[in-house]
């Protein structure tokens, strides 16, 4: 799919939007995410269309065209609506400004299907589409939305002195150095202006998008010699998940990272780039590795896959172990010492602690699937087939939480995967899924088994008081 580029160079520079895609906008009260969007857009909609679909009268400069979300018999009738609107314009914006009230009317479940469908819709079409949704109103739905789209923002405010200021992040379609990342933002006549390098701009400093771009061109001219080498520890500014990534790889040689993280190397290498523009990192020459094509798996390992779990750990040679409860105590308690030690002005603590310990195991994940490969006497650079993913599922849950799983396939590229006997929330209270220690074990283990980019996210726990811990797993 075509970079979708909205005409506002930082958010451009931030974001990675693609067309033929829906995204999420989450707020406080159903007002920051237009407001937001109505200045995002006021360049682009002059010469392309965004209309806004809406239960009531709001304050836009674009197309308003109503929805009257009480005379909707089915969701068909909607679905066609929305279909006709989209044929009407050809391309451009539209923002569905009714999921509230439409979320009042109609199923939960029935409205994420219509979604779901809208993606196809859509699929490669010269089209983004905005869902506004205000944050926690509808918990399940907008934890399952979240998943199911290709990112979404999240825009928040807080009070200082008097004054309220806004921030706003973007996860998932953007860049990694700034997925979940905090930008303030104030809205002035009608123009958006994020602070960026600390100052409110529409505009990108020329200087240095070409730095970091020849950096990154002269990484990739060399990547099979080179290792990089973290040269200050003065990380001001860096969020948890860039500093962990740093720290991470220091010392490694860059065929090493594209092994670890073969799906969004090219990112990485951008990131290390801005890295050694800032002077916090550099990279040396190393010993030259040539670069092979990858070994396809042994005929063992192949028959091993397709067999039931006991059989196929015959055939490796492992055996499952119990994550004990004080590791993922003291997980937790690692985590808070680099957030209050390393990353003190971080906002947001406990959104900050979670994103930090589930990237902590999605790199844990990756480490993990490359060393069992290797100990197989396999190449962890060999692209495994999709048809074994719910293999690698249960085998990773069994081996490394000696947990059984249900897996079942959605559809395509999406899969469910239930654990009834889950210990790692046991005792525990809560109104949001708590296990990260197997979402970000998944996400990263399957996303350098598969080379591609996997997302698992937990949309049911026992902690929350459901029955059983509920994970959903999409690839991109």
């Amino acid at each position: 799919m075509q970079r979708f580029k909205t005409k506002h160079e930082v958010f451009d520079y931030i974001s990675n939007l693609r067309e033929g895609s829906i995204v999420l906008i989450l707020d406080e009260g159903h007002y920051d995410s237009l407001m937001f969007l109505n200045a995002l857009f006021s360049e682009y909609a002059k010469e392309k269309p965004v209309v806004v679909l809406t239960a009531y009268d709001v304050l836009t400069n674009f197309k308003q065209v109503k929805i009257e979300v009480g005379r909707i018999k089915s969701l068909s009738d909607l679905s066609i609506f929305v279909n006709r609107v989209r044929n009407k314009v050809g391309q451009g914006v539209i923002i569905h400004h009714y999921l509230p009230q439409l979320l009042v009317q109609q199923n939960e479940a029935l409205v994420l299907r219509m979604i779901e469908h809208w993606l196809d819709q859509i699929h490669g079409k010269p089209f983004v589409e905005f869902l506004n949704l205000p944050r926690g109103t509808f918990p399940t739905f907008e934890k399952t939305l979240q998943v199911l789209l290709p990112g979404y923002l999240d825009i928040s405010y807080f009070k200082t002195n008097e004054r309220y200021h806004r921030n706003f992040a973007v996860y998932r379609i953007c860049d990694m150095k700034f997925h979940g990342v905090e930008f303030p933002y104030i809205i002035d006549k009608n123009k958006l202006l994020i602070k960026f390098e600390d100052e409110f701009t529409d505009k990108i400093p020329v200087s240095e998008k070409e730095k970091i771009m020849i950096k990154k061109n002269f990484l990739e001219r060399n990547v099979n010699r080179l290792k990089i080498v973290v040269k200050d520890v003065n990380v001001k500014g860096l969020p948890p998940r860039e500093y962990l990534l740093l720290t991470q790889l220091h010392n490694m040689h860059l065929m090493d990272v594209k092994t670890l993280f073969p799906e969004e190397f090219d990112s990485i290498l951008e990131k290390i780039a801005g890295w050694i523009a800032k002077g916090i990192a550099k990279v040396e020459e190393t010993v030259e590795i040539e670069e092979k094509p990858p070994k396809k798996f042994n005929l063992i390992t192949r028959i091993g896959l397709k067999m039931p779990n006991w059989i196929a750990l015959y055939f490796l040679g492992k055996k499952p172990r119990l994550v004990p409860r004080e590791t993922l105590v003291g997980l937790r308690k690692t985590v808070q010492v680099i957030l209050s030690t390393y990353l003190p002005e971080v906002k947001g603590a406990t959104e900050s602690l979670e994103l930090t310990e589930r990237f902590i195991q999605e790199i844990v994940g990756r480490i993990t699937a490359v060393e069992r490969v290797k100990r197989a006497g396999e190449d962890p650079r060999f692209k495994f087939d999709l048809r074994y993913l719910p293999k690698i599922v249960s085998l990773t849950l069994y081996l490394g939480f000696n947990l059984k799983c249900k897996i079942e396939k959605k559809e395509e590229n999406t899969w469910i995967v239930t654990i009834k006997d889950c210990f790692l929330c046991e005792g525990i209270k809560s109104n949001k899924p708590v296990c990260h220690i197997i979402s970000g074990t998944l996400t990263g283990g399957l996303s350098q088994s598969f080379k591609e980019k996997i997302v698992c996210e937990e949309i049911k726990c026992k902690a929350m008081g459901d029955k059983e811990c509920v994970f959903l797993i999409k690839k991109y």
